[in-house]
């Protein structure tokens, strides 16, 4: 399979457009590709990690976001709703006496070629944003998900370098922090 480019370049010499092709082949595309999942992620391995793994950041993301809000629903009985892309936080709980804010952080593997060791990245995190946090690892054999305290995460990153969309929390794979816990025990 080829993809063809075909665009106009003016031709100085003789004053005039002339058309170029030019041509992108599969074979190129994957010659340049940085194949971070294609080698980790397989439907064999786990289809729901593999489909999640082919789709972008922003799309995972949102997936995450809707699940965990219902998760949140089903199992507390709040209303929980999925907020504006532009929120600072992505779900927001209806308690009965105060709304709670509660962010999703979705992650890929990331293999270093070098080393062959795996790492999550999850980043632009920024806890005062949020009440809660969700980290979702989306892992080659299945999905991961944990939970914290937005004050619990705010003290690990206390002595961690904030950029300018928030905190950078990379973690290997199977290693939790003890200020993260299961699903079964959100305690709303």
């Amino acid at each position: 399979m080829s993809i063809y480019i075909i665009y106009l370049k003016h031709n100085k010499q003789h004053n005039n457009n002339e058309s170029k092709v030019m041509t992108i082949t599969l074979q190129d595309i994957k010659r340049h590709s940085n194949e971070k999942t294609e080698s980790l992620y397989s439907a064999d391995k786990n289809e729901a990690a593999y489909e999640l793994s082919l789709m972008g950041r922003t799309e995972r993301g949102t997936i995450c976001e809707r699940w965990i809000a219902d998760y949140i629903t089903k199992n507390t009985g709040y209303r929980a709703s999925v907020t504006a892309p532009t929120h600072a936080w992505d779900i927001t709980v209806d308690l009965d006496d105060k709304p709670v804010r509660v962010e999703v952080k979705s992650s890929l593997a990331q293999l270093n070629k070098s080393t062959g060791a795996v790492r999550y990245l999850h980043k632009a995190v920024s806890p005062e944003h949020f009440d809660y946090v969700f980290f979702v690892w989306v892992k080659p054999e299945g999905i991961a998900i944990k939970w914290a305290h937005g004050s619990d995460l705010q003290a690990f990153c206390d002595t961690k370098r904030k950029h300018p969309l928030g905190y950078a929390i990379s973690s290997p794979q199977e290693e939790w922090h003890d200020w993260m816990h299961d699903i079964e025990d959100f305690p709303l």
